[in-house]
């Protein structure tokens, strides 16, 4: 499964994140099927009054990695 779903997977697990009930959407809907996220770097950047912000939003999940 793959996309650009505009939602950043470094901050899954930051409760402060605004979208983070979007992962947890998609962990109901597919968390039974052991999925790895293979996209572990940024993919979006941009200067914010001179400091770079930068996200991971695109996703590639696989069951085998290899």
């Amino acid at each position: 499964m793959l996309g650009d779903f505009n939602i950043d997977f470094r901050r899954q697990f930051d409760a402060n994140y605004a979208h983070k009930s979007l992962f947890d959407d998609f962990e109901v809907i597919v968390g039974d099927q052991n999925l790895i996220q293979l996209v572990d770097f940024p993919t979006w950047s941009r200067i914010v009054d001179m400091t770079i912000k930068y996200s991971t939003i695109d996703h590639i999940y696989v069951k085998d990695p290899t």
